[in-house]
C-alpha cells in the first residue's frame, strides 16, 4: 500500500505543485518550495517518530499481556493480539513510516522534491500524534479482558452471515458446516473468557456485566436471524439420533444382523445449540454475582433476560423463551436461599427483595408479549405473506417473517410449488390451501402458547414459592405471590383474545383432514379460576406469618395487600356460593383482620385524633363484619349452611361465647359505637360501597324486576321477591341500591345478640332492619310467594 500511495503521488506531484504556484495566496504568503536536505530531514524525522510510537505501543502492550495475559489459553491472547483500534493504529503507523522511506529513495534516485508528499506526510503525521494520545489511554482498558469481546461477536456475525438466505453459498452444505466450526470455537473463546472474568474478584462485578450485555444483545440478533436459516442446515450442530430396534424396518434390520454391527443412527440438527450455549454463559454471570452479593448487577442482568424473553416469542419461539425465563428464575431462587440472611431494614434485603420481585415479574412481561402476538394471528396477514413469496428463488420464503415452525413446512409446499410453475407456468394449489398448510402449525404453536401460561407458569410460581417458604425468605416468598397475583388477573383478561384468534384460526378452515389440535376455552378458563383461588389462598395463609414481623418502611405492604385480596376473593367466593374456597379463606382473613387493627391502633389517647386514629385501625375490622354480614346473606340466599357455618363458628371461638367472657363482646361493641359517632365517612367507606355493589348486582341478576311496586304510586324503590328467606327478600327489595350493607347484617343480626351487647346502640337503620326481617318472618312467606 505505501508503494503504490507513493507512486500515486509522485505522479500528481507535478499537477499539484503548478496549481500551487498558481495560487495568488501562496504567493502573498512568500513560502518557498523546501531544499532537497530539508525534504529529507522532514521525512526521516517523520519516520522516526513512527518507529518510536510502533515501539512504545508493543512496549505497552507487552507490559499488559505480563501483567494479565501471561497464564491465560492461546485464544484469549489472540484477541489481545486482533485488538481492532490498536491494530489499525499500527497500520497507519508502518504505512506512514513505510511512505516517508519510499520517498526519502525516490528523492536520492534523482526525483526532485515531492510537494504533494509534504502536505500528504504533515497531515497523517499530525492525525498520528493525536491518535497515539487516545490509544495510549485505550492500553489501560486492555487490563480489563472484557474490552475485547467485541472481536468475538464480530467473528460471530461473519459466521452467521455465510449462512442466513442471500448469504455466500449459503445452501452447500460444506460452507453450513465450515460456518458452524468458525462460531463454534469462537464461542469457545467467549466461555473461557467467562470462566476468566468469573474467578477474577475485581472483573466479575460490573466488567463481567457488560460482557454479558454484549452477550445478550448478540443472542437477540441471532433469534431474529435464525428464521433465515433453513431447517436442514448443518449450521445446527448435529445430534445422532438412535433408532429403536423393534420399530426399524425389516430393511435395516436385515442389513445389521448379516453384517453384526449396530443400526446406523440418524443425524438431526439442533437448533438451539448455539442459544443454548449463550444461556449457560447468562447463567455463569449470574451465579458469580450472586454469589458476591452484587445485587444491583443481578437485577441488571436479568431486564437484559426479559428484553430477550421478548425477542423469542415475538420469533414465535414462545416454548424457548418461557424456559429461558424458568431456568434464571430457578438459578436465581436457589442463589437467593442461599445468601446469608440479613435484617429486614438492611440494604441486603432490600436488594435481594428487588431482585425477588425483577425475577417475578420475568413471567408477567412474558405474558404480555405473548398476547401481542396472539392478538396478530392473522389468516388475512398470512395469505398475503404466502403472496409475496416468489417459489422461484429458494431465500424469498425466508425474508417473510414466518415463525421456524412455518417455515418448516414452508420448506416442504417450496419444491411442489416451484414444479407447478415451472410445468404449468403458474401455481396452481390456491392460496387458501397454501394457508391452511401454515395456519396448522401456527394453531399447534397457540394451543402450546396457551399451555405455556396456564400450566407452565403456575408450577413455575409454586416452585419458587415453595422455595422460599421458609422463616428467612418469607418476604421473598410475598414478592412471588404478590407478583403471581398480577399475573393471574393479567392472564385471565387474554381469555377474550383467546376466544378470537382460536375463532381465527378454525375460520374458513377447509383441510379438515390435517391433525389439527383442540382448543376448549370453558376448560382453560376453569384451570384458570383453579390456578388463581390456589393462589389467594396460598396469600391467605402468609397473612398471619407477614403480620407478625414489625415492617420497616422500605419493604412493601405485603400483607395488606394480601389481607385486601383475601377480602376481595371472600366475598367474589360467597357470590359464586364457593363454600370450600370460603371456608379456606375465611379464617386466615378473620385473624390477619385482628392484626391489622392491633397493629393500626394507638396505645392510648384522647381527643379527635385518638378517635380518627381509632376509625382508621378499626377499618380492617369493618371489612371483616362486612364479609362476615354477606356471608349471612349468601348462606340463606344459595341455601349454604356451610357458609354461615364457618363465619359463626369464627367468631365464637373468638368472642367465646360459650365461657359467657363478655370482655370481647363489649369492646367490639365499643369499638362500632366509637368508629360510628360524629360526621363523615368511615375510613375505607368506598371499598365497602364498591362489594355492596357487588351484592345488588348479583341480587339483580337473581331477582330481575318484574316492575311489580310495593308502594302505592309504584316508586322505583321495591321489588316483589320470591324466596324462602326473610333476610334475603328485605335485602334484594330495593330496586336501586340496597339500603343495608354486610355491616349492618353482622351487628343486627349476629352481634346485637349475644350476652354483653345489650348497651350496643345499633342506630335507627339496623332497628329497622330487625323490623323488616321480622315484619317479612311474620308473614311466614313460603318459596314461590312474596309479601314486602
Amino acid at each position: 500500500m505505501a508503494l503504490i500511495a507513493s507512486v500515486v503521488i509522485t505522479a500528481v506531484d507535478p499537477y499539484v505543485s503548478h496549481y500551487l504556484k498558481n495560487l495568488e495566496s501562496i504567493k502573498s504568503l512568500g513560502l518557498v518550495m523546501p531544499s532537497s536536505s530539508d525534504y529529507v530531514t522532514f521525512l526521516a524525522a517523520i519516520g522516526s517518530i513512527g518507529g518510536v510510537f510502533i515501539g512504545l505501543y508493543y512496549a505497552a502492550i507487552a507490559s499488559v499481556g505480563g501483567a494479565i495475559y501471561a497464564h491465560v489459553p492461546n485464544d484469549l491472547r489472540n484477541l489481545l493480539a486482533q485488538e481492532r483500534y490498536g491494530n489499525l493504529y499500527i497500520r497507519l503507523l508502518s504505512f506512514l513510516t513505510v511512505l516517508c522511506l519510499l520517498l526519502i529513495a525516490l528523492r536520492l534516485s534523482g526525483l526532485r522534491v515531492n510537494h504533494t508528499a509534504i502536505l500528504v506526510v504533515a497531515i497523517s503525521a499530525g492525525f498520528g500524534v493525536f491518535a497515539f494520545v487516545r490509544l495510549g489511554q485505550r492500553v489501560f482498558n486492555l487490563f480489563d479482558p472484557t474490552k475485547l469481546s467485541s472481536h468475538i461477536f464480530e467473528e460471530l456475525r461473519d459466521a452467521l452471515r455465510l449462512v442466513v438466505a442471500d448469504g455466500y453459498r449459503w445452501q452447500d452444505p460444506s460452507f453450513q458446516y465450515h460456518a458452524y466450526k468458525q462460531a463454534s470455537r469462537t464461542l469457545e473463546t467467549l466461555e473461557t473468557l467467562v470462566d476468566m472474568t468469573a474467578k477474577e474478584a475485581h472483573l466479575n462485578g460490573a466488567p463481567m456485566v457488560d460482557l454479558i450485555k454484549d452477550t445478550t444483545k448478540f443472542a437477540v440478533f441471532y433469534c431474529l436471524e435464525k428464521r433465515k436459516i433453513p431447517t436442514d442446515s448443518k449450521w445446527f450442530e448435529q445430534v445422532y439420533i438412535h433408532q429403536d430396534w423393534y420399530r426399524t424396518g425389516d430393511h435395516h434390520l436385515s442389513i445389521a444382523i448379516e453384517t453384526g454391527t449396530t443400526i446406523s443412527p440418524d443425524s438431526k440438527g439442533d437448533r438451539q445449540w448455539l442459544d443454548d450455549r449463550l444461556h449457560k454463559i447468562i447463567d455463569e454471570c449470574l451465579k458469580a454475582n450472586a454469589a458476591a452479593g452484587r445485587w444491583a448487577n443481578v437485577i441488571s442482568v436479568i431486564e437484559h433476560v426479559q428484553f430477550y424473553a421478548k425477542i423469542l416469542v415475538r420469533a414465535g419461539c414462545i416454548e424457548v423463551g418461557f424456559e429461558r425465563i424458568r431456568s434464571v428464575a430457578e438459578l436465581m431462587v436457589d442463589a437467593l436461599v442461599a445468601a446469608p440472611a440479613s435484617g429486614l431494614d438492611s440494604q441486603q434485603t432490600r436488594l435481594k427483595l428487588a431482585v425477588s420481585d425483577s425475577i417475578a415479574a420475568l413471567p408477567i412481561s412474558f405474558a404480555l408479549e405473548v398476547r401481542q402476538r396472539i392478538q396478530a394471528l392473522s389468516r388475512r396477514d398470512i395469505v398475503d405473506r404466502l403472496g409475496e413469496i416468489d417459489w422461484y428463488s429458494a431465500a424469498s420464503l425466508y425474508r417473510q417473517g414466518f415463525a421456524a415452525y412455518s417455515v418448516e413446512q414452508l420448506e416442504w409446499l417450496a419444491p411442489r410449488l416451484a414444479f407447478e410453475d415451472a410445468i404449468e407456468g403458474e401455481v396452481v394449489t390456491p392460496i387458501w390451501y397454501q394457508a391452511d398448510l401454515v395456519m396448522r402449525p401456527e394453531s399447534e404453536a397457540f394451543v402450546k402458547s396457551v399451555a405455556v401460561l396456564v400450566d407452565q407458569a403456575g408450577d413455575l410460581y409454586s416452585r419458587l414459592i415453595s422455595k422460599l417458604n421458609n422463616d428467612q425468605s418469607r418476604w421473598l416468598a410475598a414478592a412471588f405471590s404478590s407478583r403471581q397475583w398480577e399475573y393471574w388477573n393479567k392472564v385471565e383478561r387474554q381469555s377474550l383474545v383467546w376466544t378470537n384468534a382460536w375463532n381465527e384460526v378454525i375460520r374458513e378452515r377447509k383441510l379438515t383432514g390435517l391433525p389439527w389440535p383442540e382448543f376448549d376455552i370453558n376448560e382453560v378458563n376453569a384451570r384458570l379460576v383453579s390456578a388463581k383461588n390456589a393462589t389467594i389462598e396460598l396469600m391467605a395463609k402468609q397473612i398471619c406469618d407477614l403480620a407478625f414481623e414489625e415492617r420497616p418502611e422500605s419493604l412493601p405492604d405485603y400483607c395488606g395487600q394480601f389481607l385486601l385480596m383475601t377480602g376481595e376473593a371472600s366475598l367474589r367466593a360467597l357470590i359464586s356460593s364457593n363454600s370450600p374456597l370460603f371456608s379456606r379463606l375465611f379464617r386466615n382473613y378473620f385473624y390477619g383482620c385482628l392484626l391489622r387493627f392491633d397493629k393500626l391502633r394507638p396505645a392510648n389517647g384522647q381527643g379527635k385524633r385518638f378517635v380518627q386514629q381509632i376509625k382508621i385501625a378499626a377499618s380492617a375490622l369493618f371489612d371483616l363484619m362486612d364479609i362476615s354480614g354477606y356471608a349471612l346473606l349468601h348462606s340463606q340466599l344459595h341455601d349454604d349452611d356451610k357458609l354461615w357455618a364457618v363465619v359463626r363458628t369464627t367468631w365464637d371461638d373468638y368472642l367465646k361465647v360459650e365461657s359467657s367472657d363478655e370482655s370481647r363482646v363489649g369492646w367490639l361493641c365499643a369499638l362500632v359505637g366509637v368508629s360510628e359517632s360524629g360526621l363523615g365517612r368511615l375510613p375505607r367507606d368506598i371499598l365497602r360501597t364498591t362489594w355492596r355493589r357487588l351484592v345488588d348486582q348479583n341480587l339483580d341478576l337473581r331477582f330481575p324486576d318484574d316492575g311489580a311496586r310495593s308502594h302505592p304510586w309504584g316508586r322505583r324503590d321495591s321489588k316483589h321477591i320470591k324466596h324462602p328467606s326473610a333476610l334475603v327478600r328485605v335485602i334484594a327489595a330495593d330496586a336501586t341500591m340496597a339500603r343495608y350493607d354486610g355491616v349492618d347484617i353482622f351487628v343486627a343480626c349476629y352481634l346485637k345478640g349475644l350476652k354483653g351487647a345489650d348497651a350496643l346502640d345499633i342506630r335507627s337503620k339496623r332497628e329497622d332492619l330487625l323490623s323488616d326481617v321480622s315484619s317479612e318472618s311474620s308473614n311466614e312467606v313460603g318459596e314461590g310467594e312474596s309479601s314486602i
